[in-house]
Parts: C-alpha cells; structure tokens; sequence
C-alpha cells in the first residue's frame, strides 16, 4: 500500500442524511463533509473549492452566529483549520427548520470544531450517495472521497442516516480505506471515527492436509488469522483444541493484514472436532471456529474446503460415501434446520468426489444436509455453511 502525506483530508461524508427528500425536507441540509488537518500547524481554507464532480463550490467560513445558540462552543467566521484539527462543512440552510419537525440539526458537534459552508445553498450539486467529492487548493493540494476517477461503483448508497468514514489518513482514497460508520448514531462529525476504534479479528480459511484418511496420523491444520480492521492488533493468542490442546501466540497483526498458521496434530481413528480458539491484549474479541475432520471412513459425510462462504470465491464440498451407484442429494438448510432448496441431486458413480458451490446466498448461517439412498438405504449427514 503507498503511504501518503496530505495537509486537510476528507474523512467523512454524509450523503444520505435521515429524511425525506425535495424542497423544504432535511435530506438536503443535513448532508456535511468532514476535514481534518493532518499537520503540525493551522492551514487557511482561503481559495479552496470542493466539487461532488457536477458542480463546483468555494469554501467560505460560517458567519451565521444562530448556530451558537445550539453548538455554542464551536468555531465560526473563520477559514483556518487548527492543527490536527477538524472542520465540518455543512449546507447553508442546516439551520432551517424541518416542516415535519423530526430532523432538525440531528447531530451532536464538538466543541472546537470549526464551522465551513460553501458559497451557494448546497454541497455541490447536492450530494447523491454515487457522488464522489474532491477538495482542491489553489496550488493544487487535494483530496478526494470516492475515487472520483475511476468508473469503480465507489460510493454506494449508505443505510439512511449512515456516513462513510475514512479508515486512515495516510493511505489512498480507495474503496478499502472507507467503511461505513459504525457508530450507532450513524455519523461522528466533528470526532474520531469509529474506523479507529472498532476491532475485528478473524479465522478463515481453515483446511487440513489430507482431508481424507482411514488411519490414526499426522494431519496438517492451516489457516488465516484476519484483521479486517484499521487498527494493529498486539499480543494475539491462538488455541487448537483437538485430542490434544496446542497454545500459541503472534505479537503484531498490523492493520488490514493477514498471516497464516500451520501445525500439525496427531488424531486417532474417529470422527474429530477441531477448534480454533483466539483471544487478545487489547481486545475481548474471542472467535471460535470449529470444522470437522474425519480419521476413518464414516458411512457417508461432507467436508468444505472453507468453513466461509464468499459469494465470489467458491468453495469445494468434498463427500465420501460408502458404495457407489447411488442417488445424492444434498440440501440447503436455513439456520433452523427448515428445507430451502438443494445444491446438488445426482446419481453417483464414483464413492468419493466433489461439488463446486458457487451460487447467489444471502449472507447467513446455513446447514448443508447430506442423503445418499442406495438399495433402500439412506445415510444422512448434516455440516455448518456460513456465507459472509
């Protein structure tokens, strides 16, 4: 990823405020754009215009003193931004009322945060949720939200109420460096985003070399510990339980990185549950994946190559049956055990194979339910199927 070094960044964007939307209705004025001076020392807006790429706006200081009434302790009549501070641009008429009376100045602003607007009655050409935004100096210092130049499908549309937030000032604007804010009010203008305080960490891609034995013997675990988040994660401890339970532990996951794990576990014959466990310092994060692994030749079972689902990476449903020339079905079930519909009905002529998932389901937890029926006889077997 290239580091970059900006002066004033655009670090959250609310295009698509609570509301409705047309002429007198606050979907309009509530929009706001964030700024942030990144360096050591106070900069002046003077001469800087801001473009959603329809329409073309100068920055001007907020001179309207009514806003004091109900933010008294932030910043107007000025353009200069303090160091590492912020600036919220919002529409002139934010402080007009709301004819339904449920929107009106929605949002709590620190104090110190200095107040900006634009020289008409809209940001831009009023913000729609695909509108990039770009602010520009006059000599040409800039930054952007929405990768303004790319034909990328960045932005998208926003639960109502919800900004985009950056995830850290000096990396790109890219689709992976802004998420939508996390916050439960739905926005942080003014403030720290959530960006840079939510953790998530994760387990995927958990597999085992081989997949398939009919003896007691080594069998290599792998898989990837995530961080999806903008902040590092310190002193990350790991636990595989098996017959045998095996602790490790990694000092640093940076931000948005990933590291893969290896071991190998001794299991004797039978059917073993594998879990792994993670824990953290500066978390109370705790992930448990757990996925099966199969010593002997039970009657009739599936394996997934990935115990995570990603619509656009398909995984591998591995099956072992005890004959051939019998009849498979193998069912999608939503998380209550109810029947959805089946992702694969076929004769079978080979014991041990493959089917290749690659469908369209919604985000979810599922079951995948095995029948094979041979000479009337029916052998069942049922695995977890998590589609993120």
């Amino acid at each position: 990823m290239c580091l970059l070094i900006f002066s004033i960044v655009i670090n959250e964007v609310m295009s698509n405020p609570m509301g409705k939307t047309g002429t007198n209705f606050p979907e309009d004025r509530n929009e706001f754009i964030e700024l942030y001076n990144e360096t050591d020392k106070p900069i002046n807006l003077n001469g800087w215009i801001i473009s959603d790429m329809d329409t073309e706006d100068e920055i001007c200081a907020w001179d309207n003193t009514d806003i004091l009434k109900y933010y008294p302790d932030v910043i107007i009549n000025t353009l200069t931004i303090p160091a590492h501070g912020y600036a919220l641009i919002l529409d002139r008429e934010y402080l007009k009322p709301d004819p339904e009376g449920k929107y009106e100045m929605p949002y709590s602003i620190p104090e110190s945060t200095v107040i900006l607007t634009t020289d008409d009655t809209s940001l831009g050409d009023g913000l729609t949720s695909s509108d990039p935004v770009i602010i520009v100096s006059p000599e040409n210092d800039t930054s952007s939200f929405g990768t303004p130049f790319l034909d990328d499908g960045f932005p998208s549309r926003t639960p109502d109420g919800f900004s985009w937030e950056r995830g850290r000032f000096d990396l790109k604007d890219e689709p992976y460096n802004w998420a939508v804010c996390m916050d439960s009010l739905g926005s942080t203008p003014g403030a720290k985003n959530s960006t840079l305080t939510h953790r998530d960490i994760s387990i995927n891609y958990l597999s085992f070399n081989p997949y398939f034995t009919k003896q007691a013997r080594d069998v290599e675990l792998s898989f990837f510990i995530i961080n999806t988040s903008f902040v590092p994660f310190e002193n990350i401890n790991y636990r595989i339980v098996a017959d045998t339970t095996i602790e490790k532990s990694l000092s640093l996951l940076n931000a948005m990185d990933s590291v893969k794990a290896y071991d190998t576990l001794f299991l004797k014959k039978g059917a073993h549950r594998i879990c792994v466990c993670l824990n953290t310092k500066n978390s109370s994060y705790l992930n448990d994946t757990i996925k099966t692994v199969y010593t002997v030749g039970k009657k009739g079972y599936m394996v997934l190559s990935s115990p995570v689902y990603y619509p656009l990476n398909p995984v591998k449903l591995f099956y072992t049956l005890p004959d051939a020339h019998g009849y498979l079905k193998i069912s999608l079930l939503d998380e209550r055990g109810k029947f959805m519909n089946y992702i694969l009905k076929k004769r079978i002529e080979e014991k041990n194979g493959f089917y290749i998932i690659d469908k369209d389901i919604k985000a979810g937890i599922y079951f995948l339910k095995l029948e094979y029926k041979q000479n009337n006889k029916t052998i069942r077997d049922l695995t977890p199927f998590i589609v993120r």
